[in-house]
């Protein structure tokens, strides 16, 4: 999966029981996520995954629509841009080690408010292990050709080749001027290449990873008697199995509000996109 971002613009206009008209612009500024699997040998990958995002709502903002801060029912960076959980509306920033929309501030003794803006911060850091304990490759880097030092790895990905030539072969049989034909193939297999890349080299049958967490929220809530910028860090393992990752882990809530939640276990399982 590559960068992305979303951006949410809504004008909501309403009466409250005591028909006061209400008239509130509230906006979450684009998002912006990146995730990268780091080579750093024959099917090792440091992975990385960070995501920042902002809000904010100006006029007579109610407090239904106040913003609170909390974990998400997202997979993080993995969901497709279309998906329910990143086109909906955010209820606020990202913290993990709170539950989801907990995180509000107090303006009293006792009473707890949600944000008018908000901003947040998280990355994930995976880090390998080397070992046959930790991993398995999916293709094993096994010498076929001892004179010329060719891995099976290396014929997997010499097919690309193979299927270019075959391509551009078949178009120009069809009628397709040669220079056409050529550029077509390459635009074809640059579809499927990295996907073979990934399955080559990177893909495991399994491998154990230690997962950092950090998370920086900050919630602006008028009247606050502090708005200071929570911070959460954990720590956890990734299992996957060639592109299914199973995490688990628990985030601490450290730089918290009296009150704040001290910590939460969080779970996910997502699919690493090949294309």
């Amino acid at each position: 999966m590559g960068d992305w971002q979303k951006a949410w613009f809504v004008w909501a206009y309403g009466r409250t029981p005591l028909h006061r008209k209400i008239l509130t612009l509230i906006i979450a500024w684009p998002e912006f996520g990146y995730q990268k699997e780091i080579p750093v040998a024959l099917n090792q990958t440091i992975g990385v995954e960070a995501i920042v995002g902002a809000g904010g709502a100006w006029g007579a903002v109610p407090e239904y629509a106040r913003f609170y801060a909390g974990n998400s029912l997202s997979s993080f960076l993995y969901d497709q841009t279309d998906e329910p959980s990143l086109t909906s509306f955010p209820t606020g920033p990202l913290l993990r080690s709170f539950g989801k929309s907990e995180g509000g501030n107090m303006t009293g003794a006792t009473l707890v408010r949600g944000g008018t803006s908000y901003w947040h911060f998280n990355l994930n850091v995976s880090i390998p292990i080397r070992g046959p304990k930790f991993s398995t490759p999916l293709i094993p880097a096994e010498v076929v050709d001892e004179d010329s030092g060719t891995t099976l790895k290396d014929i997997i990905k010499a097919q690309m080749n193979t299927a270019e030539v075959t391509i551009s072969s078949d178009l120009q049989d069809g009628g397709t001027p040669e220079d056409v034909a050529n550029k077509e193939a390459k635009r074809i297999v640059a579809q499927i290449r990295p996907a073979v890349n990934f399955i080559a080299d990177q893909a495991n049958i399994f491998s154990i990873k230690p997962l950092l967490m950090f998370d920086g929220a900050n919630l602006k809530v008028p009247g606050s008697l502090d708005n200071r910028t929570r911070l959460g860090v954990g720590g956890g393992l990734q299992l996957t199995i060639v592109v299914a990752k199973f995490e688990a882990g628990y985030m601490r809530t450290v730089h918290a509000l009296p009150g704040d939640k001290k910590g939460n276990f969080v779970t996910r399982i997502v699919f690493q996109n090949l294309f």
